[in-house]
């Protein structure tokens, strides 16, 4: 049996602490999850090169610093989990059956969000955090 490939992700604003999450918007489901940005590929390919042209997909938007948060396997599948981050604070207009919303990380707990999504995310926010405190300290200790 051959394992699926997945990757996924968000942007993420660090003056703000803000990632970019979207949702399905459905008349008939009013508690409609919370989603990374992500799809199924082929082995071979790039996750990289995925996520970035799944964001350019979804938001018109070229990405160019893709940073790895993590990766893993399960009986089922194999994932790759990124982020990237932007200078600029943008709305991003719902596309399809889909809307767009910057969150910060406190209000992550509160969305209807699966747990996978959630511990994602919240590794993402380690990952996150322990960058900004070694930037902090290389900044105030120069070489």
């Amino acid at each position: 049996m051959h394992k699926s490939f997945y990757v996924s992700g968000f942007l993420y604003h660090q003056p703000s602490q803000q990632i970019l999450l979207q949702q399905i918007s459905s008349l008939q489901n009013h508690l409609s999850q919370w989603f990374l940005f992500g799809e199924s590929y082929k082995q071979g390919a790039y996750a990289e090169k995925i996520f970035q042209n799944i964001i350019y997909q979804q938001l018109g938007l070229e990405i160019k610093n893709i940073n790895s948060v993590y990766s893993y396997e399960n009986d089922n599948a194999n994932y790759s989990i990124f982020y990237s981050e932007i200078k600029k604070l943008s709305d991003f207009p719902g596309k399809n059956d889909r809307i767009f919303q910057w969150l910060s990380f406190k209000n992550i707990p509160k969305l209807h969000i699966s747990a996978q999504t959630k511990h994602d995310i919240v590794i993402a926010q380690r990952v996150i955090d322990s960058i900004n405190r070694k930037n902090t300290i290389n900044q105030t200790n120069p070489e």
